[in-house]
C-alpha cells in the first residue's frame, strides 16, 4: 500500500477563441506565465472589472485536445491502471467548449488504458505472474432542478440518486427502483465508442440545448495472480484492485444543476477547510475528489466574450489550488483502512449530528423562555401592583380609623370639660 501525505489538486484552464484584441464590449483574456486576467466587457481596465488568477498551467487557444490529453490526462490513465482512484472534472460554460473536449479525450482516455493495462501484463508475466483485467463504464446525467441523476445507457427513464455506500469504489454510488447505475463491459476500445454515442444522444434528447452536468465513470478490476504460485491476499490466489476514474462534465451557471451546485458548494467549504462528512447528493461524487482517495484534475474552459461564466469557473479552479487529495493504491489493505475510516466518519457524523440535536433543542427551550419571560414578568409586575394597592388600602383603612378615634377623642374631651364645669357650679351652689 503507498501512502501520500498530501498531492495538491492540479487546476488548469483552457482558452477558447481570442485571448486578446477582443472589442471592449466582448471581454479579454490575458495571459502572463499561467497568471489568467480576465476583463469585463466595456469597462476600461479598471481594478473593479478584472479578476486575475493563477494556475497549474494554461492552455491558449493554439494548444489542441490532443496536447491537452497527452499532457493532463495520460498521466493520471498510469495513475489509474496502476489502482489509484482518479477524478478530472471539465468546468465551463458549453461555448467554452468543455463538452467538445470531453468528445474528444474520452475515446483516447480508454485506448491508453488498454495500453497501460497491456503493458502491465507484460510486466507481470515477466516474472510468472498473470493479471486479469475487466474495464466497465457507466454514464449518468443529472436531473436539472433535483438531486437526481439519469442513467445514459439504460433504455426508458430512470431517476437515481446518489448515497453514501463505504463498499463501493470511491465511497459513493449511484440507485434507484431497486437497482444502481447501469454498467456495460468494455472489452475493446472500438466497443466504448458506440456505449458514449448513445449515452451523449441520450442525455441531448432528455434535455434542451445546452445539455446539463453529466459524469463518466470508469471501472477497472485487475484480479493478479501471485508470482509464485502461493495464495495471494484474498485466500484464493488473487488480490483484486478496482480503481476508479470519474470524468465531471460540468455546465458552469445552469440554474438548477445539482452537480454545479455541488461542485461550487464543495469546493467553497473544503477551501475553508469545513469538514464533508456530513456531504449528500451530489455532493458525494465530489467527496473524494476534494481531499479524498482520488487523485483530481480541474480542468476550466473559458470564453473571453462570455465574462460572468468565465469569472466563474476562474474562481471555481482558483479554490481548487489550495485543496490537497491522499490517493492511494487500493489493494485489500487500502480497502481495510478506508473501510475503517468511513465507520468512525460515520459515528464522527452521528455524534455531531446528536450535538447538533442537542444544541437545537437548548436553542428552543430558550426561545421559548425569552417568550415566557415577558409573561412572566407582567405577571409578577401585576401580583406586586395588587400587593401595593392593598398596602395603600389597609393604609386609608388605618387613617379612617384614626380619624374616628380623634373624633371620639375630643368628644370626650368635651363632656369630660362639661362635668368639669357642672362639677364647678354644683361646689358654687353648695
Amino acid at each position: 500500500m503507498q501512502v501520500n501525505s498530501g498531492v495538491p489538486i492540479r487546476c488548469c484552464a483552457r482558452v477558447a477563441g481570442k485571448q486578446s484584441g477582443r472589442s471592449d464590449a466582448e471581454g479579454s483574456l490575458f495571459q502572463s506565465g499561467n497568471k489568467l486576467e480576465l476583463v469585463g466587457p466595456g469597462r476600461g481596465g479598471s481594478e473593479q472589472a478584472s479578476v486575475s488568477h493563477t494556475f497549474s498551467r494554461i492552455y491558449d487557444a493554439h494548444a489542441s485536445d490532443r496536447e491537452v490529453f497527452t499532457q493532463e490526462v495520460q498521466p493520471l490513465v498510469d495513475k489509474f491502471v496502476d489502482g489509484s482512484n482518479v477524478t478530472i472534472g471539465l468546468l465551463g460554460d458549453h461555448r467554452g467548449g468543455h463538452g467538445q473536449l470531453l468528445g474528444s479525450i474520452a475515446q483516447p482516455t480508454v485506448e491508453a488504458i488498454f495500453e497501460a493495462v497491456e503493458q502491465r501484463q507484460a510486466a507481470l508475466g515477466g516474472t510468472g505472474g498473470r493479471l486479469t483485467p475487466q474495464l466497465l463504464v457507466k454514464y449518468a446525467g443529472v436531473v436539472v432542478g433535483t438531486e437526481l441523476f439519469s442513467d445514459l445507457l439504460a433504455p426508458g427513464s430512470s431517476e437515481l440518486r446518489v448515497v453514501s455506500d463505504p463498499e463501493a469504489v470511491g465511497g459513493a454510488q449511484l440507485v434507484g427502483g431497486g437497482t444502481g447505475l447501469s454498467a456495460a463491459s468494455v472489452p475493446q476500445p472500438a466497443a466504448f465508442g458506440e456505449l458514449f454515442r448513445t449515452g451523449r444522444a441520450r442525455l441531448l434528447q432528455l434535455h434542451k440545448p445546452p445539455p446539463p452536468s453529466s459524469a463518466l465513470f470508469f471501472e477497472l478490476t485487475q484480479q493478479v495472480a501471485a508470482a509464485n504460485g502461493g495464495s495471494g491476499s484474498d485466500g484464493d490466489g488473487y488480490d483484486s484492485v478496482v480503481s476508479q476514474l470519474v470524468i465531471l462534465d460540468v455546465e458552469v451557471g445552469m440554474h438548477g444543476d445539482p452537480l454545479w451546485n455541488a461542485m461550487r458548494q464543495t469546493l467553497s467549504s473544503a477551501s475553508q477547510q469545513q469538514p464533508l462528512g456530513g456531504a449528500s447528493g451530489a455532493s458525494l461524487l465530489l467527496r473524494d475528489a476534494l481531499g479524498g482517495n482520488a487523485r483530481t484534475l480541474l480542468l476550466g474552459c473559458v470564453q473571453p466574450a462570455d465574462y460572468a461564466e468565465s469569472a466563474a469557473t476562474l474562481q471555481l479552479l482558483s479554490l481548487g489550488r489550495e485543496l490537497h487529495t491522499f490517493p492511494l493504491v487500493n489493494d485489500k489493505m487500502a480497502r481495510g483502512l478506508l473501510h475503517r475510516y468511513h465507520r468512525q466518519l460515520h459515528a464522527l457524523h452521528e455524534l455531531l449530528s446528536a450535538a447538533e440535536g442537542k444544541l437545537s433543542r437548548g436553542v428552543e427551550q430558550l426561545s421559548q423562555d425569552r417568550e415566557q419571560l415577558p409573561q412572566r414578568v407582567l405577571g409578577a409586575t401585576d401580583r406586586l401592583q395588587s400587593v401595593v394597592d392593598q398596602m395603600q388600602q389597609d393604609a386609608a383603612g388605618a387613617a379612617s380609623e384614626k380619624q374616628t378615634l380623634m373624633a371620639e377623642v375630643l368628644q370626650l374631651r368635651h363632656k369630660v370639660n362639661d362635668s368639669i364645669g357642672e362639677a364647678r357650679a354644683l361646689k358654687a351652689e353648695l
